[in-house]
């Protein structure tokens, strides 16, 4: 359901005003932690336009903070609720990430044995992989990471 930017421009100007922010607008994403960039419209603002008048007085819109990576790849899913969409970004982000995943971790006294190149590559490897294992462990606060679209959840 990829629409051009013209089109979401309009989405934004006819539907952006049934959505609520969660969250610190300034702070992490929700979905890894890092700092947030964009906020996340749930459900996708592309659907809306799809939603009933009743669907629309049912159901809740808000607008949550998100890095650009975990907004883009999130993109227009059909996922509406926020515990669905951090599970879906731990997946993407292990797989985007999944060779920095498989580094060994080295402790000071085997890096000690390296040739200082060698020693300086597997630090910046080791803080690479430290760095997805952070944001694929990272939880939201409770109020965020429960939140729904559905009625009555």
């Amino acid at each position: 359901m990829k629409r051009d930017s013209k089109n979401r421009r309009v989405d934004l100007l006819v539907y952006d005003s049934l959505y609520t922010i969660k969250g610190n607008k300034y702070g992490d994403c929700t979905y890894c932690g890092i700092p947030s960039e964009t906020l996340d419209h749930i459900p996708p603002i592309s659907h809306v336009q799809y939603f009933s008048d009743k669907a629309k007085d049912t159901f809740s819109f808000f607008k949550i903070p998100s890095c650009l990576e975990c907004n883009s790849a999130l993109n227009s899913l059909t996922l509406y609720t926020v515990a669905e969409r951090k599970h879906y970004i731990k997946k993407h982000i292990t797989k985007k990430y999944k060779k920095a995943l498989r580094v060994p971790y080295w402790d000071e006294e085997e890096l000690k044995e390296l040739h200082p190149t060698m020693r300086e590559e597997i630090r910046k490897a080791n803080k690479q992989s430290s760095w997805v294992k952070e944001r694929i462990t990272w939880m939201p606060t409770l109020d965020l990471y429960n939140l729904s679209c559905y009625p009555d959840e």
